[in-house]
């Protein structure tokens, strides 16, 4: 990467991490993101799970509905900056957003979108998604530049969003649709999603 994107960059995980001290004082999981788009923030937000009026509040997913908002709009050469790597859920709507570039702090481990046993981020054969987004890791071989350490996350606000994906994923299981993603049948798995009562998700994860 030049220095201009670098510099750009350290820039806007600032921003990211400002939303994420924002959703730690509002008592919510400390993540921040924010979507960039020739240099100008198109959709950013701070995490609102446990205590916002949704379930599934997260950072990524909210600042990319906010960009979305005005209507339908060609994102691949927009840029998520987010403090933490984005889970399944954020993932989805990432490559259903088609952005084509996302920066990321701390890993996520199991429920990450990225390095997970579902890294839905780099799947290739969805074609309604085309190219996976091009991901960089901003906390690794960057000493001294703004991250969130995963040690920042309470354990209680750690496993409330923990909750939200997990009671996500056993319905995935009830459904087959997790048995689909590691068949690689990812186009199957999506028309199965599409099924998924949403608000019977919400209420296993409160």
């Amino acid at each position: 990467m030049g220095p201009d994107l670098v510099s750009a960059d350290a820039r806007w995980m600032q921003r990211a991490m400002e939303l994420a001290e924002r959703a730690r004082m509002a008592g919510n999981v400390p993540v921040g993101a924010v979507l960039v788009m020739n240099d100008e923030a198109i959709g950013q937000a701070a995490e609102q799970v446990p205590n916002g009026p949704r379930a599934f509040a997260h950072a990524e997913l909210l600042a990319v509905e906010a960009a979305l908002a005005a209507g339908p709009r060609e994102l691949r050469a927009a840029t998520l900056y987010s403090t933490a790597e984005p889970c399944i859920l954020c993932g989805f709507a990432i490559r259903e957003a088609k952005i084509g570039r996302v920066v990321m702090g701390r890993a996520a481990g199991a429920i990450g979108s990225a390095r997970s046993r579902f890294p839905v981020l780099s799947a290739n054969d969805v074609e309604r998604w085309g190219a996976p987004p091009v991901v960089v890791w901003w906390n690794e071989g960057r000493e001294g530049q703004p991250v969130v350490d995963g040690g920042d996350l309470g354990d209680i606000a750690q496993a409330m969003r923990d909750a939200c994906v997990e009671a996500a994923l056993q319905a995935y299981d009830d459904a087959g649709i997790r048995g689909l993603c590691a068949e690689g049948r990812w186009e199957v798995a999506l028309d199965a999603i599409k099924m998924v009562d949403l608000a019977s998700i919400a209420r296993r994860a409160r």
